[in-house]
């Protein structure tokens, strides 16, 4: 059966930035692919709606309204979101929707696999094949080409006129067992200021949600004539997008696959700056590291096996070392395609009864 034309489609944003913006990626190319229009919900997430999920319970007691708008017919075709607080209240939507709304999670779950429509994972997570179980090499993102080109007009004015190359650095956080403090922050502008001397290039910087404001204080003072930007939330001056679309050279922090994914949907070659796991810790990246080494796999991730199978697939290079030359790109991203070929097929698909 062909999938049906201008679905629903319902995208709960996530309590995590990184996560909200796979989610309204993935809703917004379904509606470039398939047509229709997506609706975004934004709710504050409670603590139980962790251990809800874990409990296998379903239902909205996890969240708690900031907008007007609630959850009633009629029920979207597909529902994408992500996050463990979110599992119990996509659970509970393709419930009392009689089984129309199918269920489209990214990330790791908590929840058997089985208790979701199609789960979306990268590598990190180790999670074991099913049917119903994507494993892409890079994350789902908002970067597409249209985007890019729109940006590119619009950030002429601060970017046009630097001296290229221009060399872009992503910057994310602690995360797991990695910690990104002043001592990481100033290695990474010691390491940009050569390359940019080395090349006559321009260096721009973008901070992340994550980056600790000791990492972006470390950066000011390592890299006084660079472009900066430090995320703020929600701010709608942010030039992320013309940063990307306007970069000869990207070099991304090794803590965040997000950042990467996005970075390769450019046409700019992409390094790693690698963070050390014995380098800067702190009590919870010694804590995760504790965990990777003597608990459950189920419990940890690991994202060097995202960065091992970029490094070999010739995707990604490591920063210091010779770039990898970025090969051609078509305006669709392929994970993103395969993604929405998976999506389709669930579109097909004869509705419960």
């Amino acid at each position: 059966m062909p999938a049906p034309s201008e679905p629903r489609v319902w995208a709960i944003e996530s309590y995590r930035a990184g996560e909200t913006t796979q989610v309204l990626g993935l809703a917004e190319a379904i509606v470039r692919r398939f047509g229709g229009s997506h609706e975004t919900f934004t709710y504050r997430h409670r603590f139980r709606g962790g251990p809800l999920s874990l409990a296998m319970r379903v239902g909205t007691q996890g969240i708690e309204a900031v907008e007007p708008r609630a959850f009633g017919p009629p029920w979207p075709d597909i529902l994408v979101s992500a996050g463990v607080r979110n599992e119990p209240v996509a659970r509970w939507i393709r419930q009392v929707s009689g089984g129309h709304t199918r269920i489209v999670f990214l990330g790791r779950v908590w929840a058997p696999a089985s208790a979701f429509d199609l789960v979306v994972v990268t590598p990190q997570y180790r999670f074991p094949p099913a049917a119903n179980v994507l494993e892409n090499e890079t994350t789902l993102h908002r970067v597409h080409a249209t985007r890019l080109s729109a940006a590119r007009e619009r950030g002429a004015p601060a970017f046009a006129t630097l001296p290229g190359p221009r060399i872009l650095a992503l910057v994310g956080g602690d995360s797991g067992p990695f910690a990104l403090r002043a001592g990481a922050a100033a290695a990474l502008g010691a390491a940009l200021r050569t390359r940019a001397a080395e090349t006559g290039g321009s260096i721009l910087v973008s901070t992340s949600s994550r980056t600790h404001a000791e990492a972006g204080a470390g950066l000011d003072a390592a890299l006084p004539a660079a472009f900066r930007y430090h995320y703020r939330a929600g701010d709608p001056d942010n030039p992320y997008f013309g940063m990307l679309a306007w970069a000869d050279e990207i070099v991304v922090t090794s803590d965040s696959i997000a950042m990467i994914s996005e970075a390769l949907a450019t046409h700019a070659p992409v390094a790693l700056f690698a963070l050390a796991r014995g380098g800067a810790r702190t009590p919870k990246s010694r804590a995760y590291s504790l965990l990777m080494r003597i608990g459950p796999e189920r419990l940890s991730r690991d994202i060097g096996i995202a960065h091992a199978r970029l490094r070999a697939a010739g995707r990604i290079g490591l920063f210091g070392a010779p770039p990898v030359l970025a090969g051609p790109r078509g305006d669709e991203d392929p994970t993103l395609a395969r993604t929405l070929d998976r999506i389709a097929a669930l579109l097909a698909r004869p509705h419960a009864r």
